[in-house]
């Protein structure tokens, strides 16, 4: 159990397996229906729907480097996205970002974009 608390600051992310050097606030997410059968001495068994995937991000454009190192636009076309917790890797295939806004900040100059998505499968699931 001591292992579980030694959790890295930052994870690695990958898409289509180049680094995403400007990555924030990086949450993949699985999600399992589940139905419970219950009959006339209680519950008797449980089945399991097939499990969805999907993910929010975080990617600022980088001004000092020209701009978008992925653009969102690219990014509606499917692509992988891989991640690293110790030593196992998450690679989510199929991947599509489905919902993408841009926030400016003009007074400040803070520019800031998120972004939501789908993916087909993770391999290994988690």
């Amino acid at each position: 159990m001591a292992d579980t608390t030694q959790i890295p600051g930052q994870i690695p992310v990958l898409i289509n397996d180049t680094f995403a050097t400007n990555i924030t606030n990086f949450s993949p997410r699985r999600t399992q229906a589940s139905q419970i059968y219950t009959g006339f001495l209680g519950n008797f068994g449980k089945s399991y729907g097939v499990p969805q995937y999907s993910f929010t991000m975080q990617m600022p454009p980088r001004v000092d480097k020209g701009g978008w190192q992925f653009n969102p636009a690219v990014l509606a076309r499917p692509f992988t996205l891989s991640f690293r917790i110790g030593s196992q890797e998450y690679r989510l295939t199929g991947c599509t970002v489905n919902d993408a806004d841009l926030s400016v900040a003009m007074k400040e100059g803070n520019v800031g974009s998120n972004m939501a998505g789908t993916a087909m499968k993770c391999d290994p699931p988690f």
